[in-house]
């Protein structure tokens, strides 16, 4: 017997003519994985320049944060709001979720528009340089950006600079495991590092 599985996709022609895919299923296909909205699919484009956070260390990363119920939180390179909306999921009272890149930016809002989310998701479409309100603090920030670019050391420089995390607020920051992160002097120290096969996560207060 021949079983034929198809697969259903939605295309989008981008601003550079090129065209994105989002789809419950294949390579680019995420999930939430814990909180009330467990299991439910997140979508990334493809022909993307960003990186989504694995399955397994968004899940690690959460373990160590442990309860972020209540919180405010922040992901400063959110290309498809996956630590966003997982924290959200986990009982967040709001996360900002920034991105600059267009294909990113619409492929977030329509994982908002299907979990239904309310204005719990703040979602902006801008450099994370201008990309906030005077006098914004939050519990938790995320730094994922492209590697090997400084943007980190530039994020972490800002987030000083705007007082964007709260006194006992905690950094999350994702890098290459090969690469060396220096600490402008902010302030901060690393309390926690992780490695999972190519990535490395820093816990900064």
């Amino acid at each position: 017997a021949l079983i034929i599985i198809r697969y259903l996709f939605f295309y989008f022609r981008l601003d550079n003519g090129n065209t994105a895919r989002i789809g419950p299923w294949g390579e680019n296909a995420l999930r939430i994985i814990g909180g009330t909205d467990r299991g439910r699919k997140l979508n990334a484009p493809d022909g993307m320049h960003t990186r989504p956070t694995l399955d397994k260390v968004r899940g690690a990363i959460f373990n160590v944060l442990f309860d972020v119920t209540g919180l405010e939180v922040l992901d400063m390179f959110s290309g498809s709001g996956a630590m966003g909306f997982e924290a959200l999921s986990r009982g967040a009272a709001k996360a900002v979720m920034i991105d600059c890149d267009r294909a990113a930016f619409r492929v977030m809002e329509q994982n908002k528009r299907n979990l239904s989310y309310d204005e719990r998701a703040d979602l902006r479409f801008s450099d994370f340089h201008s990309a906030f309100y005077r006098d914004e603090c939050f519990d938790i920030i995320f730094l994922d950006p492209p590697y090997g670019k400084g943007l980190i050391e530039d994020a972490l420089v800002l987030i000083d600079k705007l007082h964007l995390k709260r006194e006992d607020g905690i950094i999350v920051a994702e890098t290459g495991a090969d690469t060396d992160l220096e600490l402008p002097d902010v302030g901060l120290e690393i309390i926690k590092e992780k490695r999972y096969g190519k990535t490395k996560v820093l816990f900064l207060q």
